[in-house]
């Protein structure tokens, strides 16, 4: 008797779409893809915020009483940038899109002031627009999630080192408050 090879059907596997999970800065190497998730959908703890609004805070009661500087003029330019990301992208607090865009108009005038030999004193519709520019970026951050801060921040990066080579969109104006810096603003 002749022996018969069967041939058995053999299902294809069907192909797994596998998602490589991109880690920002401050999550750790050894965590799962669920602590990443969690700790992304967490929001700011009442401590992390006011670590991240200090700076401001300081950078603007600075500004205030004439005292601005470089360094200050970055950590209110990067407030007003990450806080105008916020509003646009993630729709924390987006119908304060205006604000923002007057805190930029008013980082601009002083920093043109400043350039053209002036201090980096601000004139009282300035301070007014800085003012609120930085509550609402304070209110934002009690509202948010790490993951979009993060999002946020780095997103703000990244369209400040393209608009730093030269690659941004026309009428953007950026500003450099003297050494190499974050500050961007749309004129």
């Amino acid at each position: 008797m002749a022996r018969h090879a069967w041939m058995i059907p053999i299902k294809p596997r069907k192909q797994q779409h596998l998602q490589v999970v991109h880690r920002m800065a401050f999550e750790s190497l050894g965590a799962t893809s669920m602590e990443i998730a969690q700790h992304r959908a967490a929001k700011l703890l009442p401590a992390e915020v006011e670590a991240l609004y200090q700076p401001l805070r300081e950078a603007f009661a600075a500004f205030r009483v004439g005292r601005g500087n470089h360094f200050y003029c970055r950590a209110l330019c990067d407030a007003v940038n990450v806080g105008a990301e916020l509003a646009a992208s993630h729709q924390i607090a987006s119908d304060h899109k205006a604000t923002f865009a007057a805190a930029e108009a008013a980082l601009a005038a002083v920093m043109r002031r400043h350039a053209a030999g002036g201090s980096w004193v601000l004139k009282g519709t300035e301070i007014a627009a800085l003012d609120l520019a930085a509550q609402v970026h304070r209110a934002q951050l009690l509202h948010c999630s790490h993951g979009e801060l993060g999002q946020a921040v780095t997103t703000v990066t990244a369209r400040i080192k393209a608009a730093l080579r030269g690659d941004h969109a026309p009428g953007v104006t950026v500003l450099d408050p003297g050494q190499p810096t974050t500050c961007t603003a749309n004129a």
